[in-house]
């Protein structure tokens, strides 16, 4: 199911039982005898390189997005090849500017490339987006007694200004340039519609964590903790999913609450990699959205969508 397409009023065909079909009759094809030719396999992919270029912002705040393009290439800034599917991390911590969102950008994208994408190649791009907040207050501090941010007013913040950063790339004058600047809905997830990756805490060493379970793999463990992420040497995040699916929750008879409008997890930054990633991280929807989205015009219609609105 295709939420956007949901959204937008256009029917969306069940790809899932199209691909079910196809492969039932080729076995029943191959039972009875037919053969069908292998495929080769495929030749070594050209060269890529990693580049990290100022995105658009609409109240001037440093964002970078980092992509990989070929190195062959003659116009590696050219919109065409940028990848039109972003995924974004606030950088909330104390120290936060532009020389730290680039060299985060780069940083993340390829140190993190092979948990993200696992076996999934589809191109991705990485934006930070530098918004440096006051050290976020201690669980035991009250509202009455520190004006220091809860991970609430984090979070929050960074959703409006999420929100209306998506609102003004749909809105950008060059169609084009809207197209490979594109900030995606979660458009197969049952639960939320939305997910942003928001840095609460960097330590000097934060570089460390990216890609820290390759190199550690005794210490892996997809149990998150509170604790854990208090704990980190290197630092840690929040992972915010916000507009709950409201017809998938009633369904299934679950209560929404306020309190689930918004759910914030907090984790340790050494999992950065894995929850921006296909296994339910930022990625999710990434097979989705260049099967389906992107070559059945749905990005097209969005854009177009957003443009009557304007």
């Amino acid at each position: 199911m295709c939420f956007a397409c949901r959204r937008l009023g256009i029917e969306d065909p069940d790809i899932s039982e199209t691909e079910d079909h196809e492969d039932e009759e080729v076995e029943e094809l191959e039972s009875q005898g037919a053969i069908f030719p292998r495929q080769q396999m495929a030749r070594k992919s050209p060269r890529e390189v990693t580049v990290v270029r100022p995105a658009p912002s609409h109240d001037g705040s440093p964002i970078f997005a980092a992509y990989s393009v070929l190195e062959a290439s003659q116009n590696p800034d050219a919109p065409d090849q940028r990848p039109p599917f972003g995924l974004v991390i606030y950088d909330t911590a104390p120290g936060a500017n532009a020389t730290r969102a680039e060299r985060m950008a780069r940083a993340i994208f390829d140190r993190t490339i092979r948990e993200r994408r696992r076996a999934e190649f589809d191109p991705d791009r990485i934006e930070v987006v530098a918004m440096g907040l006051p050290p976020i207050a201690q669980p035991d501090t009250t509202s009455t007694g520190s004006n220091l941010p809860t991970p609430r007013d984090r979070v929050e913040a960074c959703i409006r200004h999420f929100e209306n950063e998506r609102k003004s790339r749909l809105a950008l004058a060059d169609l084009v340039d809207a197209r490979s600047w594109f900030l995606p809905e979660r458009i197969d997830d049952d639960w939320y519609a939305w997910a942003i990756i928001v840095i609460d805490r960097l330590e000097e060493r934060w570089e460390e964590a990216l890609g820290y379970f390759k190199d550690h793999p005794d210490e892996d463990s997809h149990f998150v903790s509170e604790e854990d992420a208090l704990t980190s040497r290197f630092g840690s995040f929040i992972e915010v999913c916000w507009q709950l699916r409201e017809e998938v929750w009633e369904r299934w008879e679950e209560p929404v609450t306020p309190e689930l409008r918004v759910w914030p997890s907090r984790m340790k930054l050494e999992l950065i990699g894995r929850r921006l990633g296909v296994d339910g991280g930022l990625l999710q929807s990434v097979s989705g959205f260049y099967g389906h989205f992107l070559p059945e015009g749905i990005l097209d219609r969005e854009l177009e969508s957003a443009r009557k609105r304007i």
